[in-house]
């Protein structure tokens, strides 16, 4: 999944992995709503520079990813949040904050 995602509902089966990729650094994943359906395996990585992100301080273009498993049946919320949107940007409301529905059924 990624940020296209937010707002949605993704159906998957208990046993699959889910990889979130946020494409940037800014964003705090804050984890599985539901931890027996859902399991974060681990903290989040930052992923290597994108092509076209210049190596330049504070530009947040770097993507962070979190990984999950789907253990059993009913439904789990991703969430991530974030304040800035570049160095010394803060965020229009509807950027702050990025949620996605996990179904999870055999």
């Amino acid at each position: 999944m990624r940020d296209n995602a937010n707002g949605k509902t993704v159906a998957t089966r208990a046993g699959n992995q889910i990889e979130l990729i946020l494409s940037s650094s800014y964003w705090h994943v804050t984890g599985s709503s539901e931890p027996s359906v859902l399991r974060q395996n681990g903290p989040p990585v930052l992923l290597s520079r994108p092509n076209g992100c210049p190596d330049i301080p504070g530009l947040g273009c770097i993507p962070v990813r979190a990984d999950f498993t789907a253990l059993a049946d009913g439904k789990a919320e991703i969430t991530a949040e974030r304040s800035a949107c570049g160095e010394a940007l803060r965020c229009k409301p509807d950027q702050t904050r990025f949620t996605v529905i996990v179904d999870v059924r055999n």
